[in-house]
Formats: C-alpha cells, sequence, structure tokens
C-alpha cells in the first residue's frame, strides 16, 4: 500500500467542498443539476464562484478553464461538479465529483461520491461508498480509509453539516 503525500488541509477542502456541493443539489426538482462551482482559499479568505452555461459540458469547460488560471493565485482550489459513475451492475449513477489541490501539490485528486438526486420529492441520499482518486487511481484498503476519513472531517465544518448523517442514512451507509 502506498502511502500518498496529500496534505491534509487539501482532503478538508475536497470534504467542505463536496458538503457545500450535496447541500447545493439536496433539493433540486426533477431534472435539474448541480451548477458547476470552484472553491478557492487565498490567506484563509475562501471564495466560491459558480459556472452557469446553456449546457452542463459548457459550464464545467468554463469551471475547467478558472481553476486553470487561479491555481498560480491560490493556496487551496476544489471545483466540484455533477457526473455519472459505472455502478456493480454496469448501470449508471449519479455522482458529485470534487477535484482539489494546493500549492505544491504534483498529483490530481478527485472525490467521487454517489448520491440519488432529489427528484423534487425529498429523496436526496448519499449512497456508498465514496472513492478517493488519485494520479488517476482509485484508492483502496486502509488509505482509502485514512484518506476518506480526512475528507469526512471537511464535511463536518460545513454549516449544514448536520444534515449529512441524514442523506448517509436514506442512502444506507457510510460515505
Amino acid at each position: 500500500m502506498k502511502r500518498h503525500n496529500i496534505p491534509d488541509d487539501v482532503l478538508l477542502f475536497a470534504g467542505y467542498t463536496l458538503a457545500h456541493a450535496a447541500y447545493s443539489i439536496s433539493d433540486v426538482e426533477e431534472g435539474e443539476l448541480l451548477i458547476p462551482f470552484a472553491m478557492t482559499e487565498v490567506g484563509g479568505e475562501q471564495n466560491i464562484a459558480r459556472f452557469e452555461s446553456d449546457s452542463q459540458a459548457d459550464a464545467i469547460a468554463s469551471g475547467k478553464r478558472y481553476m486553470a488560471s487561479m491555481k498560480r493565485k491560490s493556496d487551496l482550489w476544489t471545483l466540484a461538479r455533477e457526473g455519472t459513475i459505472k455502478a456493480a451492475d454496469e448501470k449508471d449513477v449519479d455522482a458529485l465529483v470534487v477535484s482539489a489541490g494546493c500549492t505544491g501539490l504534483e498529483e490530481t485528486l478527485a472525490v467521487i461520491q454517489p448520491f440519488r438526486p432529489n427528484r423534487g420529492r425529498d429523496e436526496f441520499a448519499i449512497l456508498p461508498t465514496a472513492a478517493v482518486v488519485i494520479g488517476g487511481q482509485i484508492e483502496e484498503g486502509e488509505e482509502h480509509f485514512r484518506l476518506i476519513t480526512i475528507v469526512l472531517e471537511g464535511v463536518s465544518y460545513h454549516p449544514k453539516a448536520a444534515l449529512w448523517d441524514t442523506w448517509q442514512t436514506r442512502g444506507g451507509s457510510a460515505a
């Protein structure tokens, strides 16, 4: 097992961003998607930028361009967006994807959290199990547990973190 040298601040910021993404999408009507957004931190001050467009693909592309420009100016950065992943049964599952980084971090980092959309019926749920992806590889075992524990600590810092437990209960187990 390789232990990655990802600073805790990056994982905590990714968790905070994940909680904000979940809260942002938790009460939308059927067919609505998360508006992609970036969070940056410079000298302890956090900022958020949202990327609306006619298509989700265009909004995500705008977010990625913004992040490329902000990496040189920010201590920490994240980009949150909605996507899909393949479940074990090959069905598409909705997922929140948070890319994160910091000054000096060479490896790419993403947290992928499956969820069940609200569909306008108070059904939003966090599904098992979140993935931590570093350098394109999904982390497993003890390293996954170590990393996701820090991410979930970041979730707990969000003002609406108490909702996370409700959403997990609806989804059937821990992230």
